[in-house]
Formats: C-alpha cells, structure tokens, sequence
C-alpha cells in the first residue's frame, strides 16, 4: 500500500489560506524513475480540489524548483505530470523545503528536509496505517472464526486483541493531537481519523470529542484562519422535531422535552444488542436523571405488546414513543437511522451534541456536561 494514498483523498479538508500579506516558500528536489517532463506544486483549499500554483520543468536528473505563497500554514502537494494523483504532501512551516522522491518506491515514495511538519505527517501517516492493517487484519480473522462457527472461547483471543487494537487507535491519535506544534498538521491528522475510522467502520470521535478537539486547538493557535473558520461552522446541528404516539396512544413531540439534555434512543424489543445496551441505558438514566436529564425511547417495534413487555421487563421507565412501523419509523427516517441501538443527545436548546454513545461512553460524556 502506497503510504500516502489515503493522505492524498483527504488534504483538500484542512487547508485555508488568504494571499493578503503572503509569505513565499520554496519548495526543490529531485524526482527519481518518473517519465514526467513537468512537476506542480499543488495548494488544497478547503472543500475544493488541489489549485496549482507553480510549475517546474525536470532537468535531465530530475530536480526541481517550485515557488508559492501563503499568509499561514496550509497543505500542499507535489505531483508529476503523469499522475493525478500526487506523490507528496506538505506544510509550509519553513522557507525551503526539500523533497527527494521516487515513484517506484512504494514503502518510501518521498522523504523531506527542512519542514518539520511535513516530516511529522509521514510519521504520523505511516503509524496510522501500520495500526489500521492490524485492525483490519484481527477483523478479518475474527470473521473467518465466526463463519467457521468456532468456539467463543477460541474467538474471543483475536477479538480482544482487535478491541485493544481499536483503542490504540485512538489513544495515539489523541495524543498526537495534543503534542502537534502546527496548525495544519493537527487539522491533518483529526481528519484522517474521522476518515480511516469510517473506512474500517468504527466509531470516530463524536460530537463532544470533535468540540473539545477543536476547541483546545482554537487556543493553541489562536491566530490560524482554518481552525477559526472550523470553529465558526461547528454549530451543533437542530435536532428535527417529530411527533409519535406513546404507549398509551397519545401523541408525544421531542420538542416537548425542550429545555433539558434529551436522549433519543432507538432500538426494538426484536434486536439483541438493543436488549444488551439496556442496562447501561437504566444506569445512565438512574445516575442523571435528576441533573436536567430525561431519555425518550423510540421504539422500531411491529408488534405494540411484544414492546411494552420490552419496557416492562428491561425496566425501561421512561418516555416510550412508537408508531410500530418498524424500519419505516418517521423518526428514524429523521436520524437516517440504519442500525440499532443507535442514539441521539440533545441538548436544552434542541441541538444535537452527541450520537451513538453506548456503555461508558454514554456515561463518561454526560459526566462531562451535566457536572
């Protein structure tokens, strides 16, 4: 696997740049095994694809001189003539930075001097991947277990190993984002968690996480336009608004719950690990209901007395809401619901500030907000 692929898909996320006032960096080298006559340097404004904004012909050995500008750091990326796709990514964090590369070296397609943060996101990108092939590995093993239909007992050593693997994962990402010394490279490196998490399909940060991420790095770097313009559209989404009936048969609105932390939690008296999440449900509500804290179930059951012997016998004693159409819930084609238990937290103003927590995450994320 070419180490920087994936890095490639997602530079275009992070980069925000203004000419006003711009600094000038160089940016040389060689480029090595490549048929290109021409090499661009490349800028990624944010949700836009990459703009060049130098050119270079290849001598004969394959060096290079490439100019741009930028009023702070931003992304950038180096691609050959040949290619759409670019073979290096950078940060202008120096006046000159020099990149030696060489197509045919998958393991090592480029190295870089005189960029510390450009050095940083090819640390960063190589023990990522290292982390997510294991990841994807354990996964795949633990698959070909279950298909075999072998023991739990025998499962459960590569299943353990994947959990640990996964918040690995995650531990080393936080701590790369705490330790990061540039603007850019923390941005980088928080969306290609977002990114690679979706693709191996686990959970990214949620909401809460993004904000306290975001938010810490907002006074980190306090001057950086990027993190100022992230900061700015991270309003938290209106939770929409729906109206179903309870188990009595009258009708029940979300926004009558306004004015407390809702939880809108979605699951079924049919499905398994709804019925095994319960308890943690019971517990978080037993622990916060008297700190402005309510939960409204909503229920995608069919059959309305196999979902009040649900309630009744999981000890579910909150709000109820169901319109027992099962995957055609009104409500869950509000959530673009797709698997459950899936949930929602809303907040006092009716704006959602965290979904799908479950376990301890559900309990350590109202810990924070309803000290």
């Amino acid at each position: 696997m070419n180490r920087f692929l994936f890095a490639a898909v997602i530079v275009g996320v992070v980069s925000c740049t203004d000419k006003k006032q711009a600094n000038s960096f160089i940016v040389d080298g060689t480029i090595k095994n490549s048929t290109a006559k021409m090499v661009y340097l490349q800028e990624s404004p944010a949700g836009s694809s990459p703009v060049i904004i130098d050119s270079s012909q290849l001598t004969k050995d394959g060096s290079f001189e490439l100019a741009g500008t930028g009023k702070e750091e931003a992304i950038y990326s180096l691609r050959s003539a040949e290619s759409h796709y670019p073979f290096a990514v950078l940060i202008n964090d120096s006046k000159k930075i020099t990149v030696r590369a060489d197509l045919t070296n998958e393991s090592e397609p480029y190295t870089v001097k005189g960029s510390r943060a450009s050095q940083a996101i090819i640390d960063f990108d190589e023990a990522t991947m290292r982390r997510a092939k294991k990841i994807y590995d354990l996964s795949r093993q633990v698959d070909s277990l279950m298909k075999a239909k072998a023991p739990d007992s025998i499962i459960n050593v590569p299943f353990s190993e994947y959990e640990s693997s996964v918040s690995e994962l995650k531990r080393f990402t936080s701590s790369f984002l705490e330790r990061s010394s540039s603007p850019v490279l923390t941005l980088f490196a928080f969306g290609n968690y977002q990114r690679l998490t979706e693709q191996l399909g686990l959970k990214p940060f949620n909401k809460i996480e993004q904000t306290e991420i975001i938010n810490k790095a907002f006074v980190k770097f306090p001057g950086n336009a990027a993190l100022a313009e992230l900061k700015r559209n991270q309003r938290s989404q209106q939770a929409p608004d729906f109206t179903l009936p309870d188990t009595t048969g009258t009708p029940v609105s979300l926004s009558s719950f306004k004015g407390k932390y809702v939880l809108v939690d979605f699951w079924a008296s049919w499905c398994a690990p709804c019925r095994e999440e319960n308890p943690n449900v019971v517990k978080a509500y037993n622990q916060f209901k008297d700190k402005n804290f309510t939960i409204l179930g909503v229920s995608l059951d069919k059959k309305k007395d196999a979902w009040l012997q649900a309630i009744k016998s999981d000890g579910l004693t909150w709000n109820h809401v169901s319109d027992l159409k099962y995957w055609e819930s009104e409500a869950a084609g509000l959530y673009d619901v797709r698997s459950i238990p899936y949930n929602v937290l809303i907040d006092p103003n009716g704006k959602i500030v965290g979904e799908d927590l479950r376990g301890n995450d559900l309990i350590s994320t109202l810990n924070k907000i309803l000290k």
